[in-house]
């Protein structure tokens, strides 16, 4: 059985010690709630995203709040709700210091109850609360809420009902024919269990003598674990070989087109080739794209052409081909164009292309 304690009630009440440590209420005052809709990515990634969405509708800095969230929705809507962090640790250390284990902090408007299309509304001595739907609510004043429960209605009407304990409260103009009335004894000892808590506490429980079939259930339980981490583990492997195996490929083909050894980082990989590109074609890597595109068009008409290095620098392309047809081919591109030559090397051909820096800068 749940056993429940009002923050506000610490001094009074008496060192609560049960099978499961109590709810206990804190004041709805200090505890924002925000229905938020996040992207379509994993748990930990929107949490983490929460502060900076929410920056635009918070009175404080996000890094002053603690933050706590529902489980998201079908349409990425998440229940937060937001409280000051330092206020949260007084009230943690209030209850250590008292030696008063708990099992969740609670706002305590959630100790009313919820259902679609209804609107509770509670009455205790001098504050009202409100629960607007299921994780939404307030609490303060009576001059600050009923206002709110006016502009609420006004936006999605609904039925009403006022929890109140004593004589039945007089709520002046805002009451209308429609408002229920309930007298409870104690507005913060609910029968349900439909609420959003802003911080976990320690739960002590008494030592359960499990049947046999559940020490066996528990330990297929414990069996499963283990071999989810083991093939998350094999993956993490598997894609780590596969990244290295990507990572020594680009290696080959630095070393292969500027014929030297890749020796910086491979996430500067990208700017590194761009700036040889750049540096190899005196400083303008248009040109140094021009004559690859060019020698792009020539190897068009020689099928079995296959490239083994290419280099640029200073303006001109030397290219090492292999292959057949290469020399019918480029010997009658060279008799129209002196700009092109093709010599024979042991391992195949060696072509160069030498262009006027003025003609591609």
């Amino acid at each position: 059985m749940t056993t429940f304690l009002h923050y506000g009630a610490l001094e009074t009440a008496p060192l609560l010690a049960t099978d499961q440590a109590p709810v206990i209420w804190v004041p709805g005052e200090a505890v924002v709630c925000h229905q938020l809709t996040v992207p379509p990515v994993n748990r930990k990634k929107w949490q983490a995203m929460i502060p900076w969405l929410l920056e635009e509708h918070l009175l404080e800095p996000p890094e002053t709040l603690a933050f706590s969230t529902g489980g998201k929705n079908r349409d990425n809507s998440v229940a937060v709700l937001a409280v000051n962090k330092k206020l949260l640790a007084t009230w943690q250390q209030v209850l250590q210091d008292r030696g008063q284990q708990y099992s969740a902090l609670v706002p305590d408007f959630f100790a009313l109850p919820w259902s679609e299309d209804h609107l509770a509304l509670g009455v205790v001595k001098d504050r009202c609360l409100v629960r607007f739907n299921q994780w939404q609510g307030a609490a303060g004043a009576p001059a600050f809420i009923l206002p709110l429960v006016q502009m609420a209605l006004k936006k999605r009407p609904a039925r009403v009902t006022v929890y109140y304990q004593g004589e039945k409260p007089a709520l002046g103009a805002v009451e209308t024919d429609g408002w229920r009335f309930e007298p409870v004894t104690n507005i913060f000892a609910p029968t349900h269990a439909d609420w959003l808590s802003i911080a976990a506490g320690q739960v002590t429980r008494k030592a359960v003598n499990w049947p046999w079939p559940a020490k066996v259930a528990a330990v297929l339980v414990l069996v499963l674990t283990g071999l989810l981490a083991s093939m998350m583990a094999v993956e993490n492997r598997q894609m780590i070989a596969q990244v290295d195996q990507l990572q020594d490929a680009l290696r080959r083909g630095y070393r292969q087109y500027f014929g030297e050894a890749y020796d910086f980082s491979m996430t500067d990989f990208q700017r590194v080739v761009s700036s040889r590109l750049e540096a190899a074609a005196g400083n303008s890597a248009a040109g140094s794209l021009a004559m690859v595109e060019q020698l792009a068009a020539w190897l068009q008409g020689c099928p079995a052409c296959r490239l083994e290095k290419l280099q640029i620098a200073s303006g001109e392309m030397r290219v090492d081909l292999s292959g057949e047809g290469i020399q019918a081919h480029f010997a009658a591109l060279a008799a129209g164009d002196n700009r092109l030559s093709l010599q024979q090397q042991d391992a195949g051909w060696r072509l160069t292309y030498a262009v006027e820096a003025d003609a591609h800068e």
